[in-house]
């Protein structure tokens, strides 16, 4: 869903939010794949009220691995 405040859309929002920082869930100073997943699957239903609701579908057997380390 698209929010013109956003200039973008929700999953758009979240992602940039998630590589920003937020998606680093422990405070151990990386993003994994697994946290930024969970990150914008929460954010969007919240962005959205509910009304669009991300899915990731990760392949057995692949681990966690971290994709970003925020700037503070």
């Amino acid at each position: 869903l698209e929010n013109a405040s956003w200039g973008n859309g929700g999953f758009t929002k979240a992602l940039v939010e998630g590589l920003e920082g937020k998606a680093d869930l422990f405070g151990g100073g990386k993003i994994t794949c697994k946290s930024l997943d969970s990150y914008i699957t929460e954010r969007v239903k919240e962005l959205t009220g509910g009304e669009q609701s991300p899915t990731t579908n990760f392949p057995p057997n692949v681990e966690d691995f971290p994709i970003a380390v925020p700037l503070d």
